[in-house]
């Protein structure tokens, strides 16, 4: 048993992988077509992990049902129930080139009044072939924050602007 240690122990330092960040669960949920959207949500994937640093983070991310691009105004709200009381227990923001982001893409967590930022992430479209077009976007906070008792639940809502409709995806309760 000794050895099995030594040489994973070796392997680990001569690899320099040290601990690997690790998956804790990972869910995708997917919405059907909404005409007169703004921004027609087709799915949205939460992922919580652990870093190698031992920190555990939320990423959400988002996926339209056309790529968005970058310079589009857009806002979404998602709402994390992180405790299983089927109410919002944080409100995730993501803005991209919206009046109120002073027209930067950014991302932020509002729980019990505190505002703390995240990091906002995009990939870009490579099934568009024009630069410049996002084939998803998202948020990564440290999963702390939203201080979860269970496996986090998540719902998104794109901002309705003059002359469209808001999308919520899912159209009723939570993805889980």
């Amino acid at each position: 048993m000794r050895r099995a240690i030594a040489i994973c122990v070796l392997v680990a330092a001569l690899t320099g992988l040290g601990v690997a960040p690790v998956a804790a669960y990972e869910d995708a949920g997917r919405d059907g077509r909404d005409p007169g959207a703004y921004f027609d949500i087709a799915a949205t994937k939460r992922i919580v992990w652990t870093s190698g640093t031992g920190h555990r983070y939320l990423m959400i991310w988002v996926r339209g049902v056309e790529p968005l691009y970058e310079f589009a105004p857009l806002k979404l709200r998602v709402r994390l129930d992180a405790r299983g009381d089927a109410e919002a227990d944080a409100i995730m923001v993501i803005r991209n080139g919206d009046s109120a982001s002073d027209g930067r893409q950014d991302c932020v967590v509002v729980v019990n009044g505190a505002i703390h930022e995240g990091r906002w992430q995009a990939d870009l479209a490579p099934s568009s072939g024009t630069p410049g077009y996002y084939d998803r976007f998202g948020c990564r906070i440290r999963a702390a924050i939203v201080r979860p008792t269970r496996r986090i639940h998540w719902a998104v809502t794109s901002a309705g602007y003059p002359g469209s409709e808001p999308d919520r995806a899912p159209d009723h309760g939570w993805y889980r």
